[in-house]
């Protein structure tokens, strides 16, 4: 955990600029605009820095969504000298946000930037090679488990291809925006089933083949590529891209990896590309540049913290319980009451009192009549710790949070299953879109991953044992 010279100076004068700036403005309160140029300034530097390290990394993935999410509108009003692109909420009603809001969100995720920078630092040996992982090769019933998750695979292939690309057509004649309201889609319930269980049984193929090979098949690489691109086409980008960079991750921690500076810039325009396309896609009515939708599409999250603090008063009084752990508590009340199902599934006063969702209550103090048609501003985790407990604890808590992932990243190159693996891949998902949504909602899909994996086990003891009877029958019927 020791930082060189280089490393401990570029980290404190890093932190010097975004602190120096924090001071000038409490002094002597700067224009929004120039404050905001500083913090990105600041903010693209440390990047740029983790950039040329040649490693994609946990921290490095972090820090740029948050530039992304959080960072996108002010980069729109920058670019079109309007402040108004950022300091005004626009999404379900009109509030003009006082700049000291503002302000305070963008130090806030400043500061984490410079937490996640110093703790990557510190762990940066998460990266260096790993010894063979001699146990995992060794144990036969991995490769039995793998066995059977091929030809799940395969059969969840031939049943998924056909009901997305109809599901795409159904998107394309009917408009992004019939996503939010697809009941008319007879296989929608299908659909999503296979595509959970596709988001977990790639990454299984995914392990086997890095732990056991050390490189990926090409047949693996097409099916995941297919897989993704038949996801981005339905609009829906967020989950489809944290796959991808989740299992590059995981791959570069295993083996170490170098990337060029130039190749990432590739990847990166690729992305962007991709990203364009699905935001033309999503937007093709809106008659604004193209530049500006991204930007301004990317950025809702923004509105999102600023109406949040803006509510702040009103979001503590509507209160049952913590916010930053509705995904836990919501879960655990449906099962426990499975009559509230239909409160769950219906905007409803009742909804409103029982969840402890916070995009809920948000959005229905922004414009109850837009909530009750089942449309939302969304959540973010950072806002419901700063609802919870204030920003001190905020800060340390996402403090123990980054810490407890590097110790849990450190050990997974090491571990001899398959398990830790495939919750470490689907957790760093929710990690990495923090900005955007909430970490307690990993919990559900935790236990949807317990079961897949259960499924997966079980299964594979079977054909193993019935395997194993019938080569002891074949040896006794041999020898007779």
């Amino acid at each position: 955990m020791k930082l060189s010279i280089k490393e401990t100076s570029f980290f404190i004068c890093s932190l010097v600029l975004f602190l120096s700036t924090i001071a000038l403005d409490t002094a002597i309160n700067i224009s929004i605009q120039s404050f905001t140029k500083i913090i990105i300034f600041n903010i693209c530097i440390v990047i740029v820095y983790q950039i040329s390290l040649r490693k994609i990394t946990f921290e490095l993935l972090f820090n740029a969504f948050i530039f992304l999410f959080i960072f996108s509108r002010a980069i729109s009003g920058i670019i079109y000298e309007d402040e108004a692109l950022y300091m005004t909420i626009n999404t379900y009603g009109s509030i003009e946000i006082d700049e000291r809001v503002t302000k305070f969100i963008f130090s806030i995720y400043c500061s984490i930037i410079h937490i996640s920078f110093l703790i990557g630092l510190l762990f940066k040996n998460n990266y260096s090679i790993p010894h063979a992982n001699k146990p995992f090769l060794k144990k036969i019933f991995n490769h039995q488990i793998y066995s059977v998750n091929n030809n799940l695979l395969i059969i969840l292939f031939i049943f998924f291809i056909p009901i997305q690309l109809s599901y795409i057509n159904f998107i394309f004649t009917n408009g992004y925006l019939a996503i939010f309201n697809s009941d008319s889609f007879s296989g929608l319930i299908y659909k999503d089933l296979i595509s959970r269980a596709l988001y977990l049984s790639l990454p299984i193929a995914f392990i086997f083949q890095i732990k056991t090979f050390q490189s990926i098949s090409k047949l693996l690489l097409f099916l995941i590529g297919l897989f993704i691109s038949l996801e981005l086409l339905t609009g829906q980008r967020g989950h489809a891209v944290l796959l991808g960079l989740s299992l590059y991750l995981y791959h570069s921690i295993c083996l170490n990896k170098n990337i060029g500076v130039r190749r990432l810039i590739f990847y990166a325009f690729i992305g962007v590309i991709f990203i364009v396309s699905i935001d033309t896609l999503r937007s093709s009515e809106s008659s604004e540049s193209l530049l500006l939708i991204v930007l301004q599409g990317f950025g809702t999250t923004l509105n999102t913290h600023q109406a949040g603090i803006y509510f702040e008063e009103n979001l503590r009084d509507m209160q049952n319980s913590f916010y930053s752990l509705y995904g836990i508590t919501d879960y655990i009340e449906r099962l426990l009451n499975p009559e509230l199902g239909n409160v769950y599934n219906t905007r409803s006063h009742e909804l409103l009192i029982t969840s402890d969702y916070l995009g809920h209550k948000l959005t229905y103090l922004m414009n109850k009549e837009t909530w009750l048609l089942g449309y939302g501003l969304g959540s973010a985790f950072l806002l419901e710790l700063y609802i919870d407990f204030g920003k001190y604890i905020t800060l340390f808590l996402m403090t123990i949070v980054l810490v407890s992932y590097k110790f849990y990243e450190s050990k997974i190159k090491f571990s001899n299953g398959f398990l830790s693996s495939l919750i470490y891949i689907n957790l760093l998902q929710y990690l990495l879109f923090l900005p955007r949504g909430s970490l307690s909602n990993f919990f559900p899909t935790l236990i949807f991953i317990l079961l897949f994996y259960s499924f997966i086990t079980v299964s594979s003891f079977v054909l193993s044992y019935m395997n194993n009877n019938i080569n002891q029958h074949h040896d006794k019927k041999h020898v007779l």
